[in-house]
């Protein structure tokens, strides 16, 4: 019985030990958040408590590895007897949380990174803590998952840590590795920011959708995407943009016509013109072709001999070209009086275009005053 009580008593120290290194992932400000309306009432650590486990790990220091606490490290009983006094007091939410992060830290220890993220990712339902997040995202970082490793960065740091009851100096040891953490990631993924100076535009860049209203940029995985758009009354666009790693793209969506508006009206207008002349030409020749049959039958009246056919042979022939002239300007023009209403009314929707928000553009305004007059001329990149 000797061996399996001191087995009992080792792994319960271990236990002890886990739960103690939690107390320290959270930095000082663990307990530090009053209890929320509504959760059941607890004591919770003061920041003086927290701090005993906040300086023997050093969660947020620079050399701190993905193995936090190795589980072969132990603290003296005295010390664990007291951290699992302070843990004991936390209200019931904080508790679940913290025994998910002692599960997670524990798979860490193994290497089982993914089983961790969801341990921890539990542990954020019970208690939204910026510290838990930030696990998360070193993890997801250490996974070649850096898009999701910044979203959760940029959940940790949207809390409000004011609320926590925190000093300055607590709130700037959580912050600090944070956006150290948010500018590593930045330089592996790119910012798109997406503008439209039409409304009501859907934008989706391979399968995530994009905002054109919002000011704050999205995040994207850097290589060539797929970028559609489309609105009620425009021609939908569909184009492949490259996003280079660590850059801020800017994208402008406008829209212009598909074809210059006066040239389906020129080419209706043509078809008309070049119809009407076929029509005349056509019926010209006819007109020609009568006269000269009846001067042919008044000529060769009452018989007619090929010198006196002769005579009207060039006329004849002239009239004919006119008419065959005419039918081809009729079916010439009126395909193209076609095809331009049809371009007219094909022209009415606009298409969207795409555009790099900060290319160069130049434009020149006269401007005339009692103190200047000339020409004005301003540029953009």
């Amino acid at each position: 019985m000797t061996r399996p009580r001191t087995l009992f008593r080792l792994h319960l120290l271990v236990v002890l030990a886990i739960a103690a290194a939690t107390t320290s992932i959270t930095a000082r400000t663990l307990a530090a958040q009053p209890v929320p309306p509504g959760e059941p009432e607890g004591e919770a650590i003061s920041p003086e408590g927290a701090a005993r486990g906040a300086d023997s790990l050093g969660e947020f220091s620079e050399d701190s590895e993905l193995q936090q606490t190795p589980v072969g490290e132990r603290a003296p009983e005295t010390e664990i007897a007291d951290r699992a006094a302070d843990i004991s007091r936390l209200p019931e939410h904080q508790r679940k949380a913290l025994a998910l992060v002692a599960e997670g830290e524990a798979l860490v220890s193994e290497y089982f990174l993914a089983d961790a993220i969801d341990k921890y990712r539990a542990a954020v339902t019970h208690w939204e803590h910026p510290t838990i997040h930030y696990n998360v995202a070193r993890l997801l970082n250490a996974l070649e998952r850096p898009l999701e490793a910044y979203e959760s960065v940029e959940r940790a740091l949207r809390l409000d840590l004011t609320s926590m009851s925190l000093t300055p100096e607590q709130i700037q040891q959580i912050q600090t590795p944070l956006l150290e953490l948010r500018d590593q990631l930045r330089g592996r993924l790119v910012e798109l920011q997406l503008s439209s100076a039409e409304p009501s535009v859907e934008v989706t860049v391979g399968n995530q959708v994009v905002s054109t209203a919002s000011s704050r940029p999205t995040m994207l995985q850097p290589g060539d995407h797929r970028l559609t758009a489309q609105s009620s009354g425009y021609w939908p666009l569909l184009q492949t943009v490259s996003l280079e790693p660590g850059t801020v793209r800017h994208l402008r969506l406008t829209s212009q016509r598909a074809i210059t508006p006066w040239k389906p009206w020129a080419l209706a207008s043509a078809g008309i013109v070049v119809t009407a002349t076929g029509l005349g030409l056509y019926s010209y020749g006819r007109a020609e072709r009568a006269d000269l049959a009846a001067r042919i039958d008044e000529a060769c009246d009452p018989g007619c001999t090929k010198d006196k056919r002769a005579g009207f042979d060039d006329d004849w022939r002239f009239a004919h070209r006119l008419q065959r002239i005419g039918i081809g300007s009729v079916i010439v023009g009126g395909s193209a009086a076609l095809l331009g209403a049809g371009l007219v009314l094909w022209n009415q929707r606009p298409k969207l275009r795409l555009s790099d928000r900060d290319e160069r553009a130049l434009s020149i305004l006269p401007v005339a005053s009692p103190e200047m007059t000339g020409l004005v001329g301003t540029t953009t990149f």
